[in-house]
């Protein structure tokens, strides 16, 4: 519930469809917060408790985007998806992340934006593998940008 109400946050912060920005933030918000004591009484966080965390960090429309997507990665990243969090900070830019840089590692800390094509698929498919390979924006790396991953 929190996850869809934080995506239609964002899709009438952008598009004007979907209702209301805030009342969907709001909820989205409020639902993250309260969503692990289905799993275990002891990680219930009340609902008062959850207004009060939403009334003391508003939304607001000239940061509207950042806000409901960085509650999302939260969210998401509570929810141990991480593969989602890093989708839609891929889609968003949202939130703003430091890259780490460790030595020898494999994108020069830049956070990654895609998976390669795996090496076997050269092997097992060269007549679409070519002509995909050669088309990743930024080449075949992690660094590599999918079609839609403008910069």
């Amino acid at each position: 519930y929190a996850e869809s109400e934080l995506l239609l946050a964002d899709a009438a912060q952008r598009f004007d469809i979907g209702g209301d920005a805030k009342t969907h933030y709001d909820a989205g918000v409020k639902s993250a917060i309260t969503y692990l004591k289905q799993y275990d009484a002891a990680a219930t966080i009340t609902d008062a408790a959850a207004q009060a965390y939403v009334n003391a960090h508003p939304y607001n429309s000239a940061t509207g985007l950042e806000q409901i997507n960085t509650q999302y990665w939260l969210l998401t990243n509570s929810m141990l998806d991480f593969y989602e969090s890093w989708s839609n900070w891929r889609r968003t830019g949202f939130p703003a992340l430091t890259p780490v840089n460790f030595p020898s590692n494999a994108t020069g800390g830049t956070i990654p934006r895609r998976f390669p094509y795996p090496s076997g698929e050269a092997a097992t498919n060269p007549d679409n593998y070519g002509p995909a390979h050669g088309s990743v924006t930024g080449g075949d790396f992690l660094t590599g940008r999918v079609w839609w991953d403008k910069q």
